[in-house]
């Protein structure tokens, strides 16, 4: 298997980061402008890929950055998104479930209202946005990457895998409530994003099925997010409605704890998964250096 070498490599790079700035760029002002949810959320999936470029650039070149954390610029961008997107998919969860009652037309209600707050919130964090903050970032990828080479490449790749995966371990072995797990679920992005660039510098075949393991787990972890986000919402809807109108919503608690039962499951079926990611990682170094990959 050929592989790219010195500036090819370096340039392979940064046309990678340029084209996650560039669908950044486009979906951000298109969700500026339209407003959509899926707009806005697509602008969120991109600056996830790029949060995780931006740690491995700085393990690349540790004087990249003008700021320590230059995912400062993008917080409020990201953050309001974050919210849109959880009530969107608060809204659809109850949509595909099928239940049908009055009580939760009420916290229907309740969450479109929210949404609107939100969008309002996300558009002000657009105007704020520093783009030529992001220029700058821009400019010191491309001048990081002239002169990288392939090896280079590797070795901060399995260094960047290797802090990501213990962080993910450590998580693991100090608590499986939800708090750690939200927190592994974003370790899992950032390895999933350098190893979707690792796998298309086709470095090695291994990244395939370590890209696989990636995705089945992503899906499950997905899966539980999505019933925990849900289930916290409920649960702050109901204390917050009881408290205001001295009401008890029975089918509401019935929902909640449906929901967090199904959350509990997934979690059993996460842990495995987890473990598979974990080993597969583990191995890699040792198998490129014994020639197999």
């Amino acid at each position: 298997m050929s592989k790219p070498h010195g500036t090819k490599t370096g340039d392979f790079l940064y046309h990678y980061f340029q084209k996650r700035n560039a669908s950044f760029r486009l979906n951000i002002n298109k969700a500026g402008i339209t407003v959509e949810e899926d707009d806005i959320h697509k602008s969120r999936v991109d600056l996830k890929k790029l949060f995780a470029l931006f740690g491995f650039f700085e393990m690349i070149d540790t004087d990249l950055f003008i700021l320590e954390e230059p995912e400062k610029i993008f917080r409020d961008v990201f953050e309001s998104a974050g919210k849109i997107r959880e009530i969107q998919m608060n809204l659809l969860y109850i949509e595909n479930s099928g239940w049908n009652h009055p009580e939760l037309d009420l916290f229907i209600h309740y969450l479109k209202n929210n949404s609107g707050k939100e969008i309002k919130t996300f558009i002000r964090s657009i105007i704020k946005f520093d783009e030529k903050y992001l220029n700058q970032i821009r400019k010191s990828i491309r001048k990081s990457c002239r002169e990288i080479k392939i090896e280079k490449i590797i070795d901060k790749s399995d260094d960047f895998f290797q802090l990501h995966s213990a962080t993910i371990r450590k998580l693991k072995s100090e608590s499986v409530e939800t708090e750690n797990i939200h927190k592994i679920r974003k370790e899992m992005k950032k390895i999933s994003a350098v190893a979707d660039l690792l796998n298309q510098l086709r470095v090695d075949e291994f990244m395939e099925k370590l890209i696989s393991a990636l995705n089945q787990t992503e899906l499950i972890i997905g899966e539980w997010h999505d019933r925990i986000i849900f289930h916290h919402s409920l649960d702050t809807f109901i204390k917050e409605y009881e408290s205001k109108h001295k009401r008890t919503f029975h089918e509401l608690e019935r929902v909640n704890k449906v929901v967090y039962e199904e959350a509990e499951t997934l979690l059993i079926k996460m842990l495995p998964a987890l473990d598979n990611v974990v080993i597969l990682i583990a191995e890699i170094p040792f198998l490129r250096k014994a020639g197999k990959i």
